[in-house]
This record gives structure tokens, C-alpha cells and sequence, in this order.
């Protein structure tokens, strides 16, 4: 009888920890598993180009010109309808900040993405992420990282953490959440366009069926103006 008590003990002291550890699992596979995607030719690109001086500029004759002060525009597309990540950005001081917002997911257990960006023209200069997925009884995991330069890492999962850790997990419904706010720099003149990557995409509910979500987009246009 011993035995079968410690048989039955041992037995859910594993599913605790399987179910309290799906989340780390889900994290780690949704943002690690597709890390070599693209990523040669983004390796190749971490070292990022000089940027120019702002002072000054030749014109055809050969005159220098004064530069004005850089302007900053933003054109956004961004899905309205069913499950969406949602890209919001504004300028401010001398910093482009974008906010990435969870809308309209239901039974919502685990989602992940890389959000790629040219490092030549923009630089993460700081991540701050959020509590997603949680609920009465759950808890979650949100892991924004970048890597390498010109990808970031993005992936959230929950987990219970109630008294009946090994029942079969539950989604939830996530009407608007934020996920994470980003803050770039913009480093040279142009157009630098921040998107998904559909290759290192993945939206899981509660049986790990896969949720069709649409992705927003941004462009950030930087000109420098000459006086």
C-alpha cells in the first residue's frame, strides 16, 4: 500500500511538474525552435553600419548644406478583425516607441513570434515586457529578447498554478493585452519596415491546435531635412 501511495504521490508530483514546466516548454520552443530561420543573413548583418553625420551635406555643386532637424513619420497597417497582434507606434524625443498588443484570442494557451527589422536602419534600445494570459488559478511566462541584432524573440504561455496542477491546461480569452513596448533608434535616413515573420510564427489553444491570427506591420520613415 506503501508503495502504491508513493507510486500515486511520485505520479503527481511529475505532472506538476509537467504542466508547471509546459509553459518554460512552450516559451522555449516557440521562440528557440525556429531561431536558425533567416538567420544567416541576419548574422551577417549584426554590425551595424556607421551612421552619418548629421551636420552637414554635400549638394551637386559641391556646396555644403546645413541639415534641418530629422523628421520621423510612421505608416502603419494593421489588422482590424479575429485574433490580431497589433503594432502601435508613436515618436517620441528622439525614439520610436511600438507597442505590441494581444486582441480577440479565445482559449488562448501559448503564442509566439520573431519581429525582424533591418539593424542597419533601427536599434533596440530597450525592452520592457508585460503579464499576459493570466487568470484565476494561472499564471504566465513572457519572454521578449533580441536576438540577434534585427530579431526579436517574442513568446508568452500560461500555466496553472492552483491546486490541481496536472488537469489538462484551459485557454483564455484575451480581449486586449499588451504583450511588450519596444524602443528603437532610428540610425540612418529611409524607409525600415518592422513585421512578423510568418516562418517563426505559432498561436496554440488549450489542445495545442493552431489559432489563425493575423499580424500587424510598420514602416518608420526617417528623412533629414536640408535647410
Amino acid at each position: 500500500m506503501r508503495e502504491l501511495q508513493l507510486c500515486e504521490r511520485g505520479s503527481q508530483v511529475s505532472q506538476l511538474s509537467a504542466m508547471t514546466c509546459m509553459a518554460m516548454v512552450l516559451v522555449v520552443a516557440l521562440t528557440g525552435c525556429l531561431r536558425s530561420v533567416g538567420g544567416d543573413e541576419l548574422d551577417a548583418a549584426q554590425t551595424l553600419a556607421p551612421v552619418a553625420d548629421a551636420g552637414v551635406v554635400a549638394d551637386d555643386a559641391g556646396q555644403t548644406a546645413e541639415l534641418g532637424a530629422p523628421a520621423t513619420t510612421i505608416a502603419s497597417t494593421q489588422p482590424e478583425m479575429g485574433p490580431r497582434v497589433v503594432l502601435v507606434a508613436e515618436v517620441k524625443d528622439d525614439s520610436v516607441v511600438v507597442r505590441v498588443t494581444l486582441a480577440s484570442f479565445k482559449e488562448l494557451v501559448g503564442i509566439a513570434s520573431h519581429l525582424r527589422y533591418d539593424p542597419k536602419g533601427l536599434r533596440l534600445t530597450k525592452v520592457e515586457e508585460h503579464k499576459v494570459l493570466q487568470s484565476p488559478g494561472f499564471s504566465s511566462r513572457t519572454v521578449v529578447r533580441e536576438s540577434p541584432a534585427g530579431r526579436v524573440l517574442m513568446g508568452a504561455a500560461r500555466y496553472r498554478i492552483d491546486t490541481r496542477p496536472w488537469d489538462p491546461p484551459e485557454g483564455t480569452t484575451v480581449g486586449h493585452q499588451l504583450w511588450a513596448t519596444l524602443y528603437f533608434d532610428v540610425l540612418s535616413a529611409g524607409s525600415h519596415r518592422l513585421h512578423f515573420d510568418p516562418a517563426g510564427t505559432l498561436v496554440k489553444d488549450a489542445s495545442y491546435v493552431d489559432i489563425k491570427a493575423s499580424w500587424g506591420e510598420l514602416t518608420i520613415h526617417h528623412v533629414q531635412e536640408v535647410k
